[in-house]
Formats: structure tokens, sequence, C-alpha cells
């Protein structure tokens, strides 16, 4: 039986302007001054309202780490608040940083709480809210030479990106990209835009060490609008183990930014059993550990046709006889994974 993971963290962007709402992980603690060195990049999602450098605010991937260092990708979903605490510097000179504020927000401590970043570091600031001190003169986020005091911060205002040469309106709003599979030898990768300018197309790039990728595909973009649009594009038979994907997005001027890192596993568990793969109307689901999950059940088209939750337990039993008799594939999400098998009805 195939088992699939879902997307579990996101790994760091690039240069210039993309933008993503949602976010999917996590960060040591220090006090006054923090100074970060660190090889290995690790991607830190705000879990709680609480303080930057306290642990029990983030959630980490991989796992083991606990506050965020330099370098690494930081990312403050809604509905959390992450202060830096009063008299605080995060000071992050030693690597490339990216922060995506996504709905939730980052606020600085009265006084002279501040964020000091390279000039290659960006903070993306889509949605949710920058929170100054009192202290208007007060430089709140240093990149690079570039100075943006708590009173610049206050005429701010979403979609937004902080960067080294005074910061930039987002052209491209990427409301979602998630990779996911459709079967048992594709993923499926779909985003979707809220406007768009001067956006010639996506590349679509692949990789299997989240280092060299290359490129698996192009979507054209849709120009100029304010308009939602939707891409989707699938990539047939990916490696086993991890498999990276990201999009590279082009100006008409060639100007490129790149979008947030997706990772999904595809390979092989045995977590989950589901049975009998022919059956006249009724599934068993029997799992290792009790869990709660859901089973999903698709048609050979990949549409949605049953979402089932379940309580924790061991086993359960999922009714397909209001489905027409045929092929269907059954999956059941748990713990963030998902394991599939292809079942027929007859």
């Amino acid at each position: 039986m195939k088992n699939y993971i879902l997307p579990l963290f996101k790994l760091p962007s690039g240069k210039k302007k993309f933008t993503t709402p949602f976010t999917s992980c996590i960060f040591s603690s220090l006090f006054f001054f923090v100074t970060f060195n660190q090889a290995t990049a690790k991607t830190y999602t705000a879990i709680a309202n609480g303080n930057w450098t306290s642990s029990s605010t983030w959630t980490c991937d991989p796992a083991g780490c606990t506050t965020p260092n330099a370098g690494d990708v930081i990312n403050i979903p809604s509905p959390y608040t992450v202060t830096i605490p009063n008299n605080t510097s995060i000071d992050f000179t030693s690597g490339t940083t990216t922060i995506n504020i996504t709905g939730g927000t980052l606020a600085f401590g009265n006084p002279g709480s501040n964020l000091i970043l390279t000039s290659s570091s960006v903070i993306n600031w889509t949605s949710g809210s920058l929170i100054p001190s009192s202290n208007a003169n007060h430089v709140a986020i240093q990149i690079g030479t570039w100075v943006y005091k708590h009173s610049g911060l206050s005429a701010l205002s979403p979609p937004f990106q902080l960067n080294a040469s005074g910061g930039m309106s987002l052209p491209i709003e990427l409301i979602g990209f998630s990779v996911k599979s459709i079967n048992t030898t594709a993923f499926l990768l779909h985003w979707q835009t809220a406007s768009e300018r001067n956006n010639e197309k996506f590349i679509v790039e692949h990789s299997t060490d989240g280092r060299a990728f290359s490129t698996i595909g192009e979507q054209r973009g849709a120009g100029t609008t304010l308009e939602t649009q939707t891409y989707r594009f699938v990539h047939e038979e990916p490696a086993f183990g991890l498999n990276y994907y990201r999009l590279k997005q082009i100006d008409f001027d060639g100007r490129f930014d790149y979008s947030p890192v997706e990772v999904v596993n595809f390979g092989e568990i045995d977590k989950v059993s589901i049975y009998p793969t022919l059956t006249s109307g009724t599934l068993n689901i029997a799992a290792e550990e009790e869990a709660p999950f859901t089973a999903y059940v698709y048609n050979q088209h990949g549409a949605l046709l049953l979402e089932q939750p379940f309580g924790a337990a061991k086993s359960k039993e999922l009714d397909l006889s209001l489905l027409p008799n045929g092929s269907y594939i059954v999956a059941v999400l748990m713990d963030g994974q998902v394991y599939r098998e292809r079942v027929l009805k007859f």
C-alpha cells in the first residue's frame, strides 16, 4: 500500500516579491542581544501567542530546534502574535532569513526592541499586522543598510515586502500553493493568486535534495489582473522519498522570484490498513495507533466524493453503499500522513 505524506514544512524562498498567506513550521532562548550562526536552515511556525525568545511560541522542522536562528524560514500565521521583548535585539546578520507574516502579528516591545537582518533577507507581509513600539524614532527593523523606524512601519499596510531597498508592494499575491498525490504515481501541484501585475509565467521546479532544482514545466501567467487565478500542474512519477517543489514567477521585464518550497514524501509505510479492496459497501480501516483520522474517497478523476472524520480508534468502518459501483481511491489522513488504497466496489 502506498503512503504519501502531506507537505510538512516550508523552506526558504526567494528575493523579491512572492507572498503566501499560509504556511506550513518552527524556533532557542535569548534575551537582550542575540546572535545566531547556523549552517542548516530550519522552518519555524508560531503556534501560540508569546515572546520571540520562548520555545513554547514555536514549532520547528526538523524536530529538536527551539527558537529561530539566522538563515531560517520563520512563519507567523493567523491568529498568533509574536512579540520581540523589551530591550531585546534579534541580530540575524549571519545568514539569509525569510520571515512570512501570513495573518499573524509581529509586535515590538517598549522600548528599543528591534530586528536586524542581512541585505539578502526579506519580510513577506501578506496579511496580519506589524505593531511598532511607541518610540516612533527607534529603529524597529534593519535589513542591510536600510532602516525601518517605528513611525515608518505605522504607515505601511499589507501586502508588502520589507527588503534592503525600502520595500515594495507585492505584485503577485499567492493565496495558496499545495502538492498532493492524485493517484499512486503522480502529484498535483495547485496554486492560486488573488492578484497579479506584470506576471508573464510560472516555472515549476523540482528537487530531490532541496538544493539543486530543475525545471519540470511551466504555466503562463495572467499578466495584470485583480481576479483570482487558479493553476494546476501534474508531476508524473515523482522520485521515491522526499520531493521538493517550488514556483519561479517571472515578470515580463525578466525579474523573478520564488515561492516557498513544498515538500512531499513518496514512499511506503504500513501503519494503516484499508481493506478489503473488493467490497459491496463496507471498508475496514485499521491503524497501529489509536488516533483520530479522516477518510476521503475519490473517483478515478481525482474528484472528492466522500469525507468522513473518525474519533480516536484503532479500527473503524467506512460505508460506501451510497456510491455507485466502480473503482475508487480511499485515502486516510492520520497524524499528518496520508495512506491510500485503490478499492473496487461491486
